[in-house]
């Protein structure tokens, strides 16, 4: 095909989209009905629907997704009774399991006494905000600015980092995924999602993007470790040497980069460790060039990686941390912990929102700490995530259609499906087969990545043995239906 006509084809690929959305509430109508789903699932599904946007994630992530109504530990439940293996935790967000008795106990407990006071100071947040900067890396004096969401986190990481340094650029990471607000799309490089807020010059004026460290699909053909780390090289020598880049003369002592956001392992693109020495070397670049370094860990968090935090893998000490998700127990709870110094430039008003370190909240959040610590939960995220990733390796050996796998640090861990895996050509199709029929035999997972081939296990960090067997064995009969 030649180059006109392939921008004709991709033109008409653009026209056939805009007119599906048009009517998208009847395809999924459709899609509904040509499932054989329980009459339950079937009939709050059409009111899903009827009276929520299509813009919702669910219908994105599962071609027919179930609807939960409870959840135990490393199990959840659907409207028609049917258990699943739940390997999303809500996103990371149920860290320590969906229904967790103790948070349930303190829930019960705090709500008796005080739920929500605005704003404003409550003895829960107190205690909340010295925890944060007791635990949160950094040989210095911290500062905590609490929020709900991790869209709202990273809107004030980036807040405080342009306050703080009075410059206007934030180098972020091709693949990631920081929130879709108004300020935090931006830096949240995703076609799909950026094209509902096309024009947003406010959003994306003072952004500038750097590819991550993809070691198994490296964008600059170089192979890992013979490659010295290119691609924390190549940020330097393109953006922050010389003149001629718009954010850095260092022969006339100028800087216009506030800060730098990164994922310290990559988790809404397919769950991507970089290399060790990968955050190293960034961190590096903040302290020569004279930015902030800003760790997103709101996925990463709260032992997801066999430790607390990621960065402690690394020894990092970023100077703003984004945290969130599982530091609710399934609750919206969220907060930037930074350098003293930084925060200590805002004055009253120069961050409202009403929800802010609610109270209870911050409770929870407190009871979250306690109960990863008092049972040794840590522990348990390695022991057992280097039991599931070696469960993983021994699929791969057994099917060829497993390309990578990713582990090796607590339960961040994922598989990438390749149709062959000389030329790495992508399975997604195969991926979104696997995710389908894995929800008909009772494990429930989420498939991302750059070409929708990687298949993402976000369990809680306190699963059993036991469900990782029944998982690793409910996959191995997937990927022999493939062959077949």
């Amino acid at each position: 095909m030649n180059p006109e006509e392939e921008n004709k084809s991709f033109f008409e690929k653009v026209v056939k989209r805009r007119n599906i959305l048009k009517n998208y509430d009847k395809k999924l109508e459709e899609r509904i009905n040509e499932k054989r789903l329980g009459e339950k699932h079937k009939g709050l599904l059409a009111e899903f629907i009827k009276y929520e946007s299509s813009g919702q994630v669910g219908f994105s992530h599962f071609y027919i997704p179930p609807i939960i109504e409870k959840g135990m530990g490393d199990i959840v439940i659907d409207v028609e009774g049917k258990e699943y293996i739940d390997l999303t935790s809500g996103f990371a967000a149920s860290t320590i399991g969906q229904c967790n008795k103790e948070v349930i106990e303190e829930i019960i407990k705090q709500s008796k006494d005080l739920i929500h006071f605005f704003d404003f100071p409550t003895v829960p947040r107190i205690k909340l905000a010295a925890k944060l900067i007791e635990v949160i890396p950094g040989d210095f004096e911290k500062k905590v600015q609490f929020s709900v969401t991790g869209s709202d986190a990273v809107e004030n990481a980036i807040h405080a980092a342009r306050w703080y340094t009075g410059c206007s650029y934030i180098l972020a990471a091709i693949g990631a995924y920081h929130g879709v607000q108004m300020g935090s799309v931006g830096i949240t490089s995703k076609g799909g999602i950026a094209s509902y807020y096309y024009p947003v010059p406010p959003n994306n004026n003072g952004i500038i993007l750097f590819p991550y460290a993809y070691c198994y699909r490296c964008p600059f053909g170089k192979n890992y470790p013979n490659c010295d780390i290119y691609c924390v090289t190549f940020i330097e020598n393109t953006l922050l040497k010389g003149k001629e880049s718009p954010l850095v003369d260092q022969k006339a002592g100028v800087s216009n980069i506030a800060g730098l956001i990164i994922e310290p392992m990559q988790c809404s693109s397919g769950y991507i460790m970089p290399p060790d020495d990968y955050l190293r070397g960034l961190k590096r670049l903040a302290d020569q060039y004279n930015f902030l370094f800003i760790a997103d860990e709101i996925q990463t968090g709260v032992g997801r990686t066999g430790k607390l935090w990621a960065v402690e893998h690394y020894g990092v000490e970023p100077e703003i941390m984004v945290i969130g998700k599982g530091i609710g127990g399934g609750l919206p709870i969220s907060a930037i912990v930074t350098k003293k110094e930084i925060l200590n430039n805002w004055a009253p008003t120069a961050h409202i929102s009403t929800f802010a370190g609610y109270t209870l909240g911050c409770s929870v959040a407190l009871k979250i700490f306690e109960f990863i610590e008092s049972k040794d939960i840590l522990k348990n995220s390695n022991n057992i995530g280097e039991y599931f990733y070696n469960g993983l390796l021994e699929l791969q050996d057994r099917h060829e259609i497993i390309g990578d796998v990713t582990g090796g640090k607590g339960l961040f861990l994922a598989l990438e499906l390749v149709k062959d895996r000389k030329s790495k050509e992508p399975a997604s199709e195969e991926a979104f087969y696997v995710r389908n029929k894995a929800l008909e035999y009772g494990l429930i997972f989420a498939v991302s990545g750059y070409y929708y081939n990687r298949i993402t296990l976000i369990p809680a960090i306190t699963i059993r043995k036991e469900s990782v067997d029944n998982a690793l064995k409910i996959l191995d009969r997937l990927f022999n239906e493939i062959k077949k």
